[in-house]
């Protein structure tokens, strides 16, 4: 059973489905992905808009937000950070840049090689908790150059150096292939079953029916599943 979840850290469902797929042992036999992204580059091709400027949905959407955090026990703040949403087009960009040269050993470079992913997991653990449980500002480039180098990467010049170049067609690479795949909004998680069948799904509360789907069963306890009844 594979998963691949398209991710962009400016988006706190993103954060929560990120948080259940690392956490939850119902996703221990699965084959998971993680493929950084630029959500405003998905919204674009899609003729999409930020949902915060939707009228009433603004408001829900924080409820619904801190809701299906609780239900899963995934650490994050009551109020959004300052200047939600952030542009997160440099931080992905970094993001991409440290799987980059993790990637430096491979006859093909690909964000979802092993050493990607463990470069990817690293850096978006880190990332994540800066911003959705610290508020700290991710679209400062001191604040990310502390994050990274918290996190452990020490080269900060060779990262930097690439965000304006292989980082950046990465990035533009991986929100095109998303949109290819159907994503129009995050979390898009793209699953395959055992039958080698694949479907998209869009959302935190679509982790119950994306269960169905792989043919894994819900655990009997637990607040978090019984509300996917």
């Amino acid at each position: 059973m594979k998963i691949t979840l398209y991710v962009d850290v400016v988006s706190p469902f993103t954060y929560i489905a990120y948080h259940v797929l690392r956490q939850d042992p119902v996703f221990k036999n699965c084959q998971i992905t993680y493929i950084p992204i630029f959500l405003g580059g998905i919204f674009k091709m899609a003729g999409n808009i930020a949902p915060l400027r939707i009228k009433n949905k603004d408001k829900w959407i924080n409820n619904e937000r801190l809701r299906w955090a609780k239900y899963f026990n995934v650490p994050i703040v009551n109020t959004v950070p300052d200047g939600f949403p952030a542009n997160t087009v440099q931080v992905m960009r970094t993001i991409c840049a440290v799987s980059h040269l993790a990637n430096t050993d491979q006859p093909a470079p690909s964000p979802s090689s092993p050493p990607a992913q463990q470069a990817i997991i690293k850096a978006l653990d880190a990332v994540f908790d800066a911003y959705w449980v610290k508020k700290r500002d991710i679209t400062d480039k001191d604040v990310i150059a502390d994050v990274f180098s918290r996190a452990g990467w020490e080269d900060l010049a060779k990262v930097s150096e690439l965000t304006a170049g292989d980082a950046k067609r990465m990035l533009a690479e991986n929100t095109d292939g998303a949109f290819a795949d159907g994503a129009f909004g995050l979390p898009w998680f793209v699953c395959e079953n055992d039958r080698s069948e694949k479907e998209g799904f869009w959302g935190v509360d679509h982790l119950g029916v994306m269960l169905d789907f792989l043919g894994l069963e819900k655990p009997a306890a637990g607040g978090e599943w019984r509300a996917m009844l």
